[in-house]
């Protein structure tokens, strides 16, 4: 794996732990990340939506797009690799769920 890609993929990670967000240098300082590559991913990945910057206190947290990828995946691959029966989870919702024909699903 690539530098780059494990530093981005770690910064991922720790935010997943702190929904408050969490400052450029203690991300930087808890991760080993020299302050200025930090800074660069973390610019590069809100310009990719996956977070956001607090104007407040300037903490970075992360934004649904991770969750959003993931539950679009599973109706993605059903729908894709076999036919399959899809439910909207809610009425007039994005969010869906689809179960293979044949499996069975249990409420």
């Amino acid at each position: 794996m690539t530098l780059a890609l494990d530093r981005g993929l770690a910064l991922l990670e720790r935010l997943c732990g702190q929904p408050e967000g969490m400052p450029l240098t203690a991300l930087a300082d808890e991760l080993d990340i020299p302050h200025s590559a930090c800074h660069r991913l973390l610019v590069e990945l809100e310009r990719r939506g996956y977070v956001r910057q607090m104007r407040s206190q300037g903490d970075y947290m992360l934004t649904a797009k991770l969750a959003s990828m993931g539950l679009g995946f599973p109706a993605a691959r059903a729908s894709s690799t076999s036919p399959s029966r899809c439910s909207s989870a809610w009425p007039r919702s994005r969010v869906s769920w689809c179960a293979p024909r044949s499996s069975t699903a249990t409420a």
